[in-house]
């Protein structure tokens, strides 16, 4: 016998495990495309409201639609009880963070970012001037705990002006808050989310930064969570969404506002089940509403459904995937029917002296014109960044983006691309880099520009982006 042979399998049980979340991944893209074939929209706009035709579907692709996801439930939680026989039961925990900072059972954070630059296209639109730019954010980032239950909250408060006019600036801002409990069968959390920020009108030439032309959104989402199964939760939520848009008199007539002041209801649910400590792999389906208040005729009612798997930070790589089938019929405007599926996946390579993040995704939006329906965008971008000393990081990004519209009408396309470059040099408690962008768009609107930047931060949060790109977005 070799002296090979008798050497032990030096494997952890964490590298096992890896090995089968890659067999899992594998099988999910296989389940995934059995439940999204193809599902018809139902023809006739006259059929009476019952619960089947809430989603407007055909009988058949409507049960062939239940009968493919309820299989895809069974074969995930299937595999997950194969893989993760030896793991340790789910709970209904969520992760201790914790400020800088401490007054009793307050942490806070407190944060902020100067930065001075020039964009050869500031508003990122045909025909818009080339100016110096400044803005400076300040960020505070709370976490209390008050016995069983947990607050967490983030307000940022953001000033941008055009150096090219000084009296030309605006302020936006953005508040974040969440509620959980700590303890009992049933969980509940709460997430309220406000942010207010500066909105330049699409279809209006010559429009200014200092005017008022202010998109305003706000969500709050409520969840219980229990669990059903050592290793499966199941989550329940309800979610409310609104858009606004505040304006001078000067830009009351542009179309931002048939977009821009809009409601939206959701219900849906989840179930998720763990496979190891770090990977968890759910389905989810929700129903909701749109209204639209300047433009009735897009209201309608949109149904989604989807499964995903996501992965905490482990030794080599985390991330996620998710992929779904979203179904929007309007009650009367055909334009805005849409159905398609949206899927975004992302991987997050860490090493010692380096990171590596990548971003794919598909998503589908309502157009900023009742004449246009929806838009969908496909695309995705990297960032990797390199620590040549224990003081000097440098990084680089790079986005692909197409954007087409799905309305019967002839179709505007347009191709985003972007790249760019960064040097950050560490202080203590403080950051002071310098970027650059090169950016283009094709076809519909195309324009092409640059942007520098130098910028300091100080403080360790993360700074909340409210409306310029931040240093190092992708």
């Amino acid at each position: 016998m070799s002296d090979a042979s008798k050497r032990p399998d030096r494997r952890t049980k964490g590298d096992k495990y890896k090995d089968y979340q890659l067999i899992l991944y594998g099988l999910l893209l296989i389940a995934l495309k059995y439940m999204a074939d193809t599902v018809k929209i139902s023809d006739n706009p006259t059929r009476p409201f019952t619960l089947v035709s809430y989603m407007h579907l055909d009988k058949y692709p409507m049960r062939m639609l239940a009968s493919r996801l309820a299989f895809v439930c069974v074969f995930s939680l299937a595999v997950c009880r194969a893989v993760s026989a030896q793991e340790p039961p789910l709970t209904l925990d969520v992760p201790d963070e914790r400020g800088q900072y401490s007054l009793g059972t307050l942490t806070f954070t407190p944060s902020t970012l100067a930065l001075v630059g020039h964009d050869t296209n500031m508003m990122r639109a045909v025909g818009a001037p080339a100016s110096g730019e400044v803005f400076d954010v300040a960020q505070v980032e709370a976490w209390w705990k008050p016995g069983r239950y947990r607050l967490s909250g983030v307000a940022a408060f953001e000033y941008e002006r055009e150096l090219r006019d000084s009296r030309t600036g605006t302020y936006n801002n953005a508040q974040e808050l969440n509620f959980y409990a700590l303890t009992g069968r049933i969980r509940p959390s709460f997430v309220f989310t406000r942010h207010n920020h500066f909105a330049p009108p699409t279809d209006f030439s010559g429009f200014e930064l200092g005017l008022k032309s202010r998109r305003i959104e706000t969500q709050s989402e409520g969840r219980l969570s229990t669990l059903v199964g050592a290793r499966t939760r199941l989550v329940g939520f309800g979610r409310l969404a609104g858009i606004t848009y505040d304006a001078d008199a000067r830009y009351q007539g542009v179309s931002l506002q048939d977009n821009l002041n809009r409601q939206g209801r959701a219900v849906g649910a989840s179930l998720e089940h763990s496979i190891s400590r770090q990977t968890v792999v759910f389905e989810s389906v929700e129903v909701g509403q749109e209204h639209y208040a300047r433009t009735p005729l897009r209201n309608g009612r949109e149904s989604f459904v989807g499964i995903g798997v996501r992965s905490q930070a482990s030794a080599l790589l985390s991330g996620g995937a998710f992929i779904g089938r979203r179904v929007y019929s309007s009650k009367t405007s055909e334009l805005d029917n849409f159905k398609g599926l949206n899927w975004n996946a992302n991987i997050v390579l860490t090493r010692p002296r380096y990171l590596v993040l990548l971003d794919a995704r598909r998503d589908n939006y309502a157009s900023y014109s009742a004449g246009l329906g929806q838009y969908v965008s496909t695309g995705g971008s990297l960032y990797a960044s390199g620590h040549i000393s224990t003081r000097i990081d440098v990084y680089g990004t790079t986005s692909r983006y197409g954007l087409s519209y799905s309305a019967a009408a002839a179709a505007v396309v347009s191709r985003y691309t972007a790249n760019g470059a960064g040097l950050v040099y560490r202080f203590s408690r403080a950051l002071v880099g310098a970027t650059s962008e090169f950016y283009a768009q094709r076809g519909s609107g195309a324009l092409q520009g640059q942007r520098f930047t130098t910028y300091v931060q100080i403080g360790g949060g993360r700074i909340r982006r409210l409306d310029r790109p931040l240093p190092g977005e992708r």
